[in-house]
């Protein structure tokens, strides 16, 4: 939208800033997710179809049909039996299903005779709410035999057809007709596409939309007008070719620069985050905190500011605890299987530690693998050469690890966290501690010997009632310091895993259910990807192995995945769509030479994820403008180097948008990535831009949260943990709460902390466009963000152009600097007249502009 259309709003007419909300409400329907989308088959596969098998299907399934209701097909729930539809898709409260579960009618209750788990039920209630999506089109028929193994399961022979079960093989660079065009090896895939398509590459972005588009991708925050003005003045016009040429030192400087920057760690272990389910609290029932899960966050930014060898991480993560000692502290790093304890915990006391481990697995596989493993749980996959034994090797790996207990409803203190430290310094400080603790004891005793006493006076003694007052005292001031000290360990403690000493091979579970235990399967990794058994001599629970399995450079998936998923934060989505699905499901590359050639690249660099961002920033592909607006006349005060941006800023649209045009019929969706996607800021980077630009932005390094003290803890179902710990720091510092998503994070999309998050799907609602103009923080980031524009600037136009320049990366066009002129001049008269004062004039403009399109999306 163009800055003219916004600030006529100003003047009466309707923002067009997001869509309508007839729009919006269909572009954030639950209801709208396709009934076969990968995720809704993956969520019924893991959680709905073992559900109904065991507890439906024997009163409707395909030995009896009570009622005439079938639940083991699509299409006999969707039939009914006597009472018509089991459900209604989209609509639980309304669906006879959901209404019987729930046990609230005595007359009408499914089971019958017991109720099911609260986890259950809410399982069901989110199918229905996602449209029920379930993929048993065929129904046995009426009482036939079940198979012993289930019909749909595909070999791994077959399976291994499948391209993304293929080693990774060395791809020559594709011969191209335009040599002159590609800027490195990457360009030569793309263009090799388009000049077979008959598609022209666009022009390249002009040098301020490239930079702004650079500092967002590898920081997720705003250049500085400064940062942008010294990229502008190293690039120069060409007027040849009537474009800017942009010196590849330029660009390469500006990538090492903001490699190097501790917020570049920040963005990009944000985008890890998502992948991992990362959160700040545990996700039963009463969804206790996780004070320690902080630690783990730190360690994936500095992982990636680092420049950590991925298969180092992916091994640290697994298994840091079994890793050699770290040469500086001569002691192993449990800190990183941080990401194995922070799998979502369920129900209250013990829990339920099978569906732990069972996220676990799901996670492993869909991070690293970009794999959903779930299926295999209840059954062979269905899609995918995965079998039930397959899973239940993995399984065994790790049952035979100790997951953290965070704290639940009827168990409610932290157990089996890892102390970290040397093992002889640990022992030292448990010793002394355990002396305090002893001493403690003693002045419990000594004060309640000193109330036994004061008790055996007479009572008409003058004193008794003062001693025994205050022998009780004594006692119960003693008793608080020892349950103080008693819950505060002399050492530091990590949310982690370890071996639990006995490792064990795993039995499948018949149907999904622990109760029901089948035959036992050795642990190893999946056949599809090889089959490699423990060592004989494995003492362990073998996570070590499973980690070496996953990072070895032959496994035709990791180093996939990765780039893959690299690429879809430079682009805005992957080259393989699904970026958590490689599997049959999932969609097919775009590109596979491209992917194959970046995947060899990145374990040929040491899988150096730096590397792959320099690779992918500068080819031209990356660099190439979004739409037709984004090619740029030559700036008037001069051509060639250092001449003036501050003048006409006009653009040139004749011949771009006839190329534009030609190309949207040949590729609408931009597959041959002849052009850039725009896109709109995620979340993290809306605040973090508001707090930047506003020069509110704490940049410090985000620590432990104020929870409240262990030994206070008491959460139930009924009374859950839920707090807001705001600050000024990095969004990706701020509390992650399961059971309730932080406000903002909810409004703009933000990753989903109860399971992993490929990519983030942009919602448009009235709601944003009312949080830019009326919520409290923004209106707050305004008005400091308006203070600072004028702060020592008396002249009002070069206050608009500043404005401008922070927050769009270029000055103002004379009608828009018009337009701003004016709305300050008539708001001013507004007030005057009113005999207001005129503080709130450039507040009023600056949510104007942080509310524009140009603000909260990339071109």
């Amino acid at each position: 939208m163009k800055l003219s259309k916004l600030f006529r709003a100003l003047f009466g007419l309707l923002p067009a800033v997001f869509l309508p909300p007839a729009l919006a409400a269909l572009a954030t329907s639950s209801t709208g997710l396709a009934a076969d989308s990968s995720e809704g088959i993956a969520f019924f596969e893991k959680r709905v179809r073992p559900l109904l098998a065991e507890q439906c299907y024997e009163c409707h399934g395909a030995k009896k049909a009570k009622g005439n209701l079938r639940l083991d097909s699509r299409d006999g729930w969707a039939k009914g039996g006597d009472s018509g539809p089991a459900l209604l898709p989209g609509k639980p409260d309304d669906s006879l299903l959901i209404k019987g579960v729930r046990h609230w009618d005595k007359e009408f209750k499914m089971p019958p005779d017991s109720r099911l788990t609260t986890t259950q039920i809410n399982d069901l209630v989110e199918w229905v709410k996602l449209g029920a999506p379930d993929p048993r089109t065929n129904a046995p028929a009426l009482a036939a035999a079940a198979p012993a193994k289930p019909a749909y399961a595909i070999s791994v022979e077959e399976g291994r057809k499948h391209w993304a079960y293929q080693p990774v093989k060395v791809q020559p660079l594709p011969k191209v007709k335009d040599k002159t065009w590609p800027r490195n090896e990457l360009d030569h895939f793309t263009l090799a596409r388009m000049e077979k398509a008959g598609v022209a590459p666009a022009p390249d972005a002009d040098p301020r939309t490239l930079i702004r588009r650079l500092t967002f991708d590898l920081t997720g925050l705003p250049p500085t007008p400064e940062d942008t003005e010294a990229f502008v003045k190293q690039c120069e016009w060409d007027a040849k070719n009537s474009a800017f040429r942009i010196p590849r030192s330029a660009l390469a400087s500006a990538v090492d620069r903001l490699l190097a920057s501790p917020h570049y760690g920040e963005r990009w272990g944000r985008h890890w985050l998502d992948v991992v389910r990362y959160a700040d609290t545990c996700g039963n029932a009463s969804d206790y905190p996780v004070p320690q899960a902080y630690k783990y966050r730190n360690y994936v930014i500095n992982a990636f500011n680092e420049d950590k060898p991925y298969d180092r991480f992916i091994r640290e993560q697994l298994a840091g605890d079994l890793l050699p000692p770290d040469p500086k502290s001569q002691t192993p790093d449990p800190i990183p299987t941080g990401y194995l304890a922070i799998a979502r915990h369920f129900g209250g006391g013990k829990g339920e530690p099978h569906l732990t481990i069972e996220d676990a697995i799901e996670n492993t596989g869909r991070a690293f693998l970009g794999l959903s493993l779930s299926c295999a749980r209840c059954h062979d996959h269905k899609f995918d050469p995965i079998s039930s034994p397959d899973y239940y090797a993995l399984y065994g790996i790790f049952s035979s690890t100790t997951f953290p207990h965070p704290g639940s409803e009827g168990m409610n203190r932290p157990a089996n966290l890892v102390a970290l430290g040397a093992k002889a310094e640990v022992e030292a400080a448990t010793k002394a501690w355990k002396e305090q603790l002893a001493a403690l004891d003693a002045d419990v005793k000594k004060a309640e010997s000193a109330k036994a006493e004061a008790d055996k006076l007479p009572a008409d003694a003058p004193d008794k009632k003062a001693k025994v007052d205050d022998a009780t005292k004594a006692i119960a001031a003693a008793k608080a310091k020892h349950k103080q000290l008693s819950e505060t360990l002399p050492y530091e403690l990590a949310y982690a895993v370890a071996d639990n000493g006995k490792p064990a091979h795993a039995r499948i579970h018949v149907r999904g259910d622990p109760a029901r235990l089948g035959e036992e399967v050795p642990r190893r990794f999946m056949q599809v990807l090889g089959g490699q058994p423990l060592p004989k001599d494995c003492g362990n629970s073998g996570r070590l192995e499973l980690a070496n399995w996953i990072a070895d450079p032959a496994n035709p998936l990791t180093a996939r995945v990765l780039v893959n998923r690299v690429w879809q934060h430079h682009f805005g989505r992957g080259l393989v769509g699904t970026p958590n699905d490689f599997g049959t499901r999932g969609q097919a590359p775009t590109h596979p030479e491209l992917l194959d050639f970046l995947a060899k690249k990145f374990i040929e660099s040491g899988w150096s994820v730096k590397a792959m961002h320099r690779l992918i920033l500068t080819s031209r592909t990356w660099q190439l403008a979004s739409g037709p607006e984004a090619n740029p006349l030559p700036p008037t005060g001069g051509e060639g180097r250092g001449g003036s941006f501050f003048g006409l800023f006009g653009k040139s649209t004749t011949l771009p948008a006839q190329l534009f045009a030609k190309n949207s019929v040949k590729d609408p969706n931009n597959v041959l990535w002849w052009r850039a996607d725009r896109r709109r800021l995620d979340a993290e980077a809306i605040r973090d831009a508001l707090l930047a630009v506003s020069g509110d932005l704490d940049a410090s390094t985000g620590g432990a949260h104020p929870f409240p003290p262990v030994h206070t803890w008491g959460f139930t179902q009924h009374n859950q943990f839920f707090a807001n710990y705001d600050n000024r720091q990095r969004t990706v510092y701020q509390m992650q709460q399961r059971l309730r998503k932080h406000p903002f994070l909810a409004l703009f999309d933000g990753a989903d902390p109860n399971s992993s998050t490929a990519t983030r799907e942009p919602s448009t609602t009235p709601l944003q466009s009312l949080f830019m103009m009326n919520d409290a923080f923004a209106h707050a980031q305004a008005a400091k963000f308006a203070a600072r524009v004028q702060q020592g600037e008396p002249d009002e136009a070069r206050q608009i152009t500043r404005a401008f320049t922070t927050l769009y990366a270029r000055p103002p066009q004379p009608d828009e600097l018009t337009l701003a002129t004016d709305y300050l001049a008539s708001l001013r008269a507004k007030l005057a007249a009113k005999k207001l004062p005129a503080d709130q004039v450039w507040p009023s403009l600056a949510r104007a502009l942080l509310g524009a399109n140009e603000f909260l999306y990339l071109d």
